[in-house]
């Protein structure tokens, strides 16, 4: 599995896209687009296109059922088109626990999404203060322009000084480079390739990548993607791939403990990064956190994947490895039916051997935000004994996905294999936990329960 952006992440952020296409249009200043009565957008003045620029706050109510706030301002970008553009504002959080960021969208005259850039990767959140930037190029289709900012969760965000500033067009690589990698990445290997007409639609790409900028290529690889239609390809643009490097590289620990009763519970969350010290790091912290409580985990583990909404699965899976042993633990199937088996691979960690718990049970948290390698490492778990899944059904973007490196920076991920768990039973779309639980109940303690009438209550 490659670098993906989650599911709340990549399902999350398109759902948000809708949300401004349908509650921003042809809006003439700053309004909530996505929160509804949720969220409260307090003293918003000024003008993002002055040296003064705009302030605002945006204000989680109490009793919130909305999993984010948003707001923006939708400007004109026929003058805008062809320049280089960043976004850049003072963001002061406020009790805000899941954070803050800014996000731009240029649409042409259809609304179809041409470009969108975020600073999701790096939320201000807690009582942080600091300044942020992003960046791009506005496509030469484009017709609109939407630029504002997001709050998740609780607490409150206020904006100052944000305003956009022109900066030098610098293309970090030829529009015709980027689609000599991206069009056949995505002919080649595609799982849904043919629901394009490819004896169309690449002479015509070709024949227009002279003319193209680099926000151009992006867009017209937008476009490829969107005919695909698979639920899972993506492109990462050069700057949100860095911004992600950049939050994967100072991510926290594992978050690991022992619950009462004996039961080790650890968070296995997303990781999006192409860094391999930062993998490294990742799977080493996962294996040690297992071992480190193995002696005192007597009835079992939950692995919470809740928050996992994807990225590289083998640091999660290869972290795991005492909980899942060297057998076979899945399948990526390709467009010819052709499996390739999978299994994850023992990591050394410092201190003690490492200790097999392979016949520990496990109970596995899944749910809406459990997206792409973070579905994969549940699926891990699918068929091994004394193992049961709890919570709700995942984000169902299940299919496997090549990774790409284009010219540039950026990163396309191409879906290009459907999943069949240990058994070979194909699985696609959402996963179905094998006990669905109402959202307001403890999936933690609801899972522990379950564990304690496993090994530890035949030992005691």
């Amino acid at each position: 599995m490659s670098n993906a952006r989650m599911r709340w992440w990549l399902v999350g952020w398109l759902l948000f896209c809708m949300h401004v296409t349908a509650a921003a249009a042809d809006s003439a200043g700053w309004r909530l687009v996505a929160g509804g009565t949720d969220y409260q957008l307090d003293g918003a003045q000024g003008d993002v296109q002055t040296a003064e620029g705009a302030r605002l706050r945006l204000t989680a109510r109490a009793n919130r059922t909305a999993a984010f706030g948003a707001v923006a301002v939708q400007l004109d970008a026929t003058a805008l088109r062809g320049q280089s553009l960043a976004l850049d504002g003072l963001l002061q959080a406020s009790q805000a626990m899941q954070g803050a960021n800014l996000w731009m969208r240029a649409v042409d005259a259809q609304g179809k999404v041409l470009a969108f850039e975020t600073s999701q990767a790096d939320r201000v959140s807690g009582n942080a203060q600091a300044q942020r930037r992003i960046a791009m190029q506005i496509p030469s289709q484009a017709s609109r322009l939407a630029v504002g900012v997001v709050l998740r969760g609780d607490g409150a965000v206020e904006v100052t000084g944000l305003r956009l500033v022109a900066q030098a067009i610098v293309d970090a690589a030829p529009a015709s480079a980027i689609l000599d990698v991206a069009i056949p990445a995505i002919r080649d290997h595609a799982l849904q390739r043919t629901r394009i007409d490819w004896a169309t639609r690449e002479p015509q790409l070709r024949a227009q990548a002279a003319g193209m900028r680099e926000a151009d290529a992006y867009a017209a690889i937008d476009a490829l993607i969107a005919e695909l239609d698979d639920g899972h390809s993506f492109l990462i643009r050069p700057t949100a791939q860095r911004q992600m490097e950049s939050h994967a590289a100072g991510r926290p620990a594992v978050q690991a403990r022992l619950l009462p009763s004996d039961v080790g519970y650890v968070e296995v969350t997303g990781l999006m990064t192409s860094s391999g010290d930062v993998r490294g790091a990742y799977q080493r912290a996962l294996a040690a956190a297992l071992d480190g409580m193995a002696s005192q985990a007597r009835c079992g583990w939950v692995i919470d994947l809740r928050q996992n909404t994807g990225g590289t699965m083998w640091p999660m899976v290869n972290g795991l490895q005492s909980l899942l042993g060297d057998q076979l633990l899945g399948y990526f199937v390709d467009s010819t039916g052709k499996q390739t088996p999978w299994n994850a691979r023992a990591v050394p960690t410092m201190g003690s051997a490492h200790s097999s718990q392979t016949e520990q049970p496990v109970a596995v948290l899944i749910g809406p935000h459990t997206a792409s390698a973070g579905e994969m490492v549940a699926i891990a778990f699918r068929g091994r004994p004394a193992t049961r899944s709890f919570g709700q059904p995942s984000a169902g973007q299940t299919t496997g996905n090549r990774s790409v490196d284009l010219p540039g920076g950026g990163v396309l991920a191409v879906a290009s294999t459907a999943t069949q768990d240990r058994n070979a039973q194909r699985l696609d779309g959402a996963l179905q936990p094998d006990v669905v639980l109402d959202p307001q109940v403890d999936a933690i303690a609801a899972a522990a329960q379950w564990l304690r009438t496993q090994r530890c209550a035949q030992t005691h």
